[in-house]
């Protein structure tokens, strides 16, 4: 199938007929400016350019014009590009927001590039495949899959005496562990970052529950106050007790570089994180990285899920095939996987997954382990794009009241009926079913 491919991209240099998109209009002879846009570290952009240099000396006449930035600028920028209709010809998207575009007809359906094999994902695994599909139609390429779980720094929990944390705990075995290493730890280190306005986390929490953050109709939330009690409760005993920073510390490192986060300086034993970026902490961490699974509420109920990262098209676009064909590279060609080494999560395509894996640094495979432990984890149930409206649900409503809650500006039982609400009112716009 990949021979398919090389030759379908040489034909394509050769003749610009099979440029042909949006309505069957050929290209413009001459350049191809595609714009492109992602957000990560440092490390990440210097990969990508690496690549993105790669693909304009393997595609004659193609340029691709770079835009990046921190995740959280990433979706303030976009949001306003969006609105305008002045968005990147590509463009990356997670779970929290793809619905959202789709509704608002931001995003291109892609459906027409798969069948044809144009992009081609015909050798994918389903979970590799569903989360990109919103509302029946493939509007997402997967570019990595990774989980979030529990990062720790080894070398901290050894030095305060503890094992280190299970594979497999309960939320209130993590609150004993957590509240026993804050106080065997070197002064100003804290047990662990807070996760308590953590989209990922808190959803992971009501997983675990047998719940869903949001109805199967994304017309309301799937849990109940009591629910959000409960996991508000969890992070407010730890803040008083002095194992997470308080209110003020915790909106300052919101959105901070990695390198400075209480973590990735030192001063943190414990992270909630995605589990691709345990090569990036390594690399600013004196202590071993390592990582462990999230704690769940049920022991029986696994609420691990896969965060998709996925390749997006513009409706806007004025090179659709142009597009699809460098998604297509980008996801499916050995060299540029690894070049790029996962730095998102796993690929899709199982062939670039065995020859990263194969290539992969011993502090690299712990990511992959930990991906393959999970995927061969057939208990944890299935996942689906967010609900419309999501990102104002989690960003400001889940944040603010947290953050009123630990500030003790507002009770917590005042600041969840607030939040229920507030998000209630967001999502009760929206139509079932589209």
């Amino acid at each position: 199938m990949k021979k398919i491919i090389v030759l379908l991209s040489v034909l394509t240099v050769l003749d610009g007929s099979l440029f042909a998109g949006g309505g069957g209009d050929k290209a413009p002879k001459g350049e191809v400016p595609l714009r492109f846009c992602w957000w990560g570290p440092n490390s990440r952009n210097d990969r990508m350019n690496t690549l993105l240099d790669l693909y304009e000396s393997q595609h004659p006449g193609v340029k691709i014009s770079r835009e990046y930035s921190n995740f959280a600028d990433y979706w303030v920028k976009f949001n306003t590009q969006a609105a305008a209709g002045t968005q990147p010809d590509v463009s990356l998207h997670v779970m929290q927001s793809v619905q959202e575009y789709v509704n608002k007809g931001v995003l291109l359906p892609l459906d027409e590039y798969v069948q044809s094999g144009r992009i081609n994902i015909a050798d994918w695994s389903n979970a590799a495949i569903s989360p990109g599909i919103i509302n029946g139609k493939q509007y997402g390429i997967i570019y990595g899959l990774t989980p979030q779980g529990v990062l720790y720094n080894a070398a901290l929990i050894a030095g305060a005496g503890l094992p280190p944390p299970p594979q497999n705990w309960t939320v209130e075995q993590f609150k004993a562990y957590v509240l026993e290493l804050k106080d065997k730890l070197p002064q100003g280190v804290w047990a662990v970052e807070s996760a308590a306005d953590s989209d990922h986390a808190i959803e992971i929490f009501m997983r675990s529950k047998g719940k869903s953050f949001y109805t199967a109709e994304g017309t309301g939330l799937g849990f109940a106050k009591q629910d959000l009690i409960d996991w508000f409760t969890l992070w407010d005993d730890l803040r008083k007790a002095g194992a997470v920073p308080g209110a003020v510390l915790s909106a300052e490192l919101r959105n901070a570089p990695y390198e400075q986060t209480l973590f990735g300086s030192g001063k943190a034993a414990l992270l909630f994180q995605n589990a691709n970026l345990i090569p990036t902490f390594q690399s600013i961490v004196a202590g071993e990285v390592l990582i462990t699974r999230e704690p769940r509420v049920n022991p029986n109920i696994p609420g691990d899920f896969f965060q998709p990262t996925m390749f997006g098209v513009s409706a806007k676009t004025k090179y659709p095939a142009e597009s699809a064909e460098f998604i297509d590279w980008m996801v499916n060609n050995l060299e540029a996987n690894l070049i790029f080494k996962a730095d998102y999560g796993a690929p899709g395509d199982p062939d670039a997954l065995k020859a990263i894996q194969g290539a992969a640094t011993a502090v690299e495979n712990r990511s992959y382990s930990f991906d393959k432990l999970l995927l061969e984890d057939k208990t944890i149930p299935p996942s689906r794009a967010r609900a419309e409206g999501s990102s104002s649900v989690f960003d400001p409503c889940l944040r603010l009241a947290y953050e009123d809650i630990s500030s003790g500006a507002i009770t917590l039982n005042a600041g969840v009926d607030r939040f229920f609400q507030e998000a209630e009112a967001i999502l009760s716009k929206n139509k079932p079913n589209r």
